[in-house]
């Protein structure tokens, strides 16, 4: 009978061998739980910051469109507006930027979209042939715009700004 016993023991596993590979097993669950945690928060912070800057370069390629065809510049009278008058065939066409509420909007006689959420800051500087900062939008040759965006995700926040400097069209040299 005692061989018997010995027989059935070594076919099968203890109470305690069991207790420990469960034991075991719970600890690598809960290791890769929380790297997984990690690695998707990490991917929604990272789509975020992605999405942000390519609206913002958007925008920006959007603006260079018209202030290369703009007929004159509409100087801001804050830092959060601009806008250019485009000759068109059927006559002139304002463009209008505005930052406001935390988007970027562009308006035009057609109507208004938004262009970029998380919007905190527009930069118009008008300048010289020179480079000099201009106050007169007659005077400017060229235009720096620059956009700055802050974007929340998973508790984190993010920043990212993007800026273009742009010869006018209607100057020459």
């Amino acid at each position: 009978m005692k061989q018997n016993r010995t027989s059935c023991r070594a076919q099968g596993f203890t109470l305690l061998e069991m207790m420990i590979a469960v034991a075991i097993f719970s600890v690598v669950v809960a290791m890769a739980t929380s790297s997984f945690s990690r690695a998707t928060h990490t991917t929604a912070a990272s789509a975020a910051c992605s999405n942000m800057h390519q609206n913002m370069r958007h925008a920006v390629d959007l603006m260079t469109q018209d202030l290369h065809a703009a007929k004159r510049v509409i100087a801001a009278h804050d830092e959060y507006f601009f806008g250019v008058v485009i000759e068109r065939p059927g006559g002139d066409e304002y463009v209008y930027y505005l930052a406001h509420n935390d988007h970027l909007y562009r308006f035009t006689m057609h109507g208004g979209e938004v262009l970029a959420e998380n919007i905190d800051h527009l930069e118009v500087e008008l300048r010289s042939l020179s480079g000099d900062v201009v106050a007169a939008a007659t005077e400017a040759y060229m235009v720096r715009v620059r956009l700055e965006a802050e974007a929340t995700a998973r508790g984190r926040t993010y920043t990212d700004d993007v800026e273009t400097l742009i010869r006018l069209r209607n100057k020459r040299v």
